[in-house]
């Protein structure tokens, strides 16, 4: 990952959940050097809690490869010490007297901290999170090129065993910072990052130990509250797809022209496990999810399984192009319609991707399956 990529993400994670604590601060002061640089000035922003741009608090010129900024914080917060030419860096206002150092030849480590705790705590989990980080895309992308592949079931489970134990490791990692991070903010910060691979039950009970932890925490107690709205609405939105379910009823009638133009029906399949696949060429979530559908084609396609993709594309040759770029060697039908497509009522779903299983007399068994819970369930009906 390039320095760049990683500010932009320490930034993004801010951006999530940071906050400000309970604990009083005044003015404090930013000393630093600047070594290769192409940088002219350097600025002190204050990243809000509320997903809002950077606040700029002060600006110096560098002088000498030297500068100073100076800001006032009543509240222990973050802020990012910006270069005019280069990626910045993130501190933590926790002392009066914080001092860094820049080497932009570097591409790991470009920096380090002095005078400051949460902001040295802050630093070494940044560069952490980094390398772990790509050390697990390379499992991903394995995963991925195995399932296209057509390799042997044993195979593929192998790979996504090692994949799930390097997911498994890199949120070990995340628990045990937030276990044992001392600043509020930093905490914060850290939680932010784990909201993209931990599950809503862990940060729920991660962030309730935060609260437990600093319990006069102003951002805590507010990123607690922001949180649990959001997965109140999260949960109301859950059962509504459930209220919302077809399972255990007969698949409504579907029929829509193939990519030749050819009318087909869902009663065309009548007599075989079909997965009904709601996608689009455009929808980054579905092109993101196709490598699995297709795992799952490869495995089962020889036990009465196929699939039917519906496609809710406006351009025909995008749709082409994404089921030919993907690999989706099944039937495919649309009425090129977009969201005003038929399928969007005749099934109640408001998202996608989105699907339904149906068996081989034409009932609803399942829904909206997706990654391993697709497999599974495939697993229990056909072997």
């Amino acid at each position: 990952m390039s320095r760049r990529l990683l500010v932009m993400m320490m930034v993004t994670g801010a951006y999530l959940l940071v906050s400000c604590s309970g604990k009083d601060k005044d003015a404090f002061e930013v000393t630093g050097s600047v070594k290769n640089s192409k940088s002219a000035n350097v600025f002190l922003q204050e990243i809000p809690m509320n997903g809002k741009p950077p606040v700029m608090i002060d600006s110096a010129k560098i002088e000498n490869g030297k500068f100073t900024l100076k800001g006032i914080g009543k509240e222990e917060g973050l802020y990012q010490v910006a270069l005019d030419a280069e990626p910045g860096v993130l501190i933590v206002n926790d002392e009066p007297e914080i001092s860094i150092e820049l080497d932009m030849s570097k591409k790991n480590d470009f920096y380090t901290v002095k005078g400051s705790p949460a902001s040295e705590s802050l630093r070494k989990f940044v560069f952490g999170y980094t390398a772990r980080q790509e050390d697990l895309q390379p499992l991903f992308m394995q995963v991925d090129s195995i399932q296209k592949s057509g390799a042997s079931d044993s195979i593929v489970g192998l790979a996504v065993q090692k994949r799930e134990a390097g997911i498994q490791e890199f949120n070990g990692f995340l628990k045990t910072t937030l276990k044992e991070e001392k600043s509020p903010s930093v905490s914060i910060f850290v939680l932010g990052m784990a909201a993209r691979s931990m599950e809503p039950a862990e940060l729920k009970t991660a962030l309730t130990d935060i609260s437990k932890k600093f319990p006069d925490h102003a951002g805590v107690k507010a990123v607690k509250e922001t949180f649990e709205q959001q997965l109140l609405a999260f949960e109301k939105q859950q059962q509504a797809i459930k209220d919302n379910s077809m399972v255990g009823q007969q698949a409504p009638a579907l029929s829509m022209p193939d990519v030749n133009g050819k009318n087909v029906t869902l009663a065309d399949f009548k007599g075989k496990y079909v997965l009904v696949d709601f996608w689009a060429s455009w929808c980054g979530p579905c092109r993101q999810e196709n490598p699995n559908v297709v795992a799952a084609y490869n495995k089962y396609k020889g036990k009465n399984f196929t699939i039917l993709g519906v496609s809710l594309d406006e351009d025909k040759a995008k749709w082409l192009e994404a089921v030919k770029a993907d690999q989706l060697a099944w039937t495919h039908i649309s009425d090129l319609k977009g969201w005003e497509s038929a399928a969007t009522t005749t099934y109640k779903f408001n998202g996608i991707p989105f699907n339904v299983l149906v068996d081989p007399s034409g009932k609803i068994v399942a829904d909206n399956l997706r990654g391993d819970a697709l497999d599974k369930k495939l697993a229990e009906l056909l072997q």
